[in-house]
């Protein structure tokens, strides 16, 4: 008997499925980040800690749903340096324009 493609739940990692799709998420996170040339060092531990159910149940794509961003771009997704805010918050810190630094500021 040819065994079907698709879903299998004895092997995953974690036999509860929300358990099993937070950590899917993760793992999709941690490739981005890589795929980025961003630092992740972020345990699944850590993860499951900074995304409990009822911050989960908010998570999506929606400009009212929630999702983790980096506090510090320079630095690597890290406990302290993460936070959930809107998409509608991130959307609109990403089309703000960079500011220099002091130092390199023209007045």
């Amino acid at each position: 008997m040819a065994r079907s493609k698709g879903s299998a739940p004895w092997a995953w990692k974690f036999k509860d499925p929300f358990d099993h799709v937070r950590h899917t998420a993760w793992a999709k996170a941690r490739a981005q980040a890589h795929f980025r040339g961003e630092g992740w060092e972020l345990s699944i531990e850590e993860w499951f800690a900074i995304w409990p159910m009822e911050k989960w149940i908010l998570r999506g794509r929606g400009s009212n749903d929630l999702c983790m961003v980096r506090i510090d771009r320079d630095r690597p997704f890290t406990v302290d340096n993460v936070k959930l805010v809107t998409r509608y918050w991130q959307i609109a810190r990403d089309k703000r324009p960079h500011r220099k630094p002091e130092t390199e500021r023209q007045i």
